[in-house]
């Protein structure tokens, strides 16, 4: 895929790069209109799928690593 393949080369070294995701919990987004809350989910979830797509690999909670 060339446009994942020019994301990656481009624009981030992987190999420099580290993302992390802290749990979004609902009682934390219940503050928030529905408006504003779920964009935040929406992108955190974009960027997971972002992660994976160039081929990082994500750790769950427990410790699980995940493709």
């Amino acid at each position: 895929m060339a446009i994942g393949t020019n994301i990656k080369q481009n624009l981030i070294n992987v190999d420099d790069s580290v993302l992390i995701v802290i749990d979004i919990q609902d009682h934390f987004l219940a503050k928030y209109d529905n408006t504003i809350s779920q964009p935040v989910v929406e992108k955190a979830a974009w960027m997971v799928k972002l992660a994976g797509a160039l081929d990082q690999t994500t750790e769950s909670e427990n410790g699980e690593n995940k493709a």
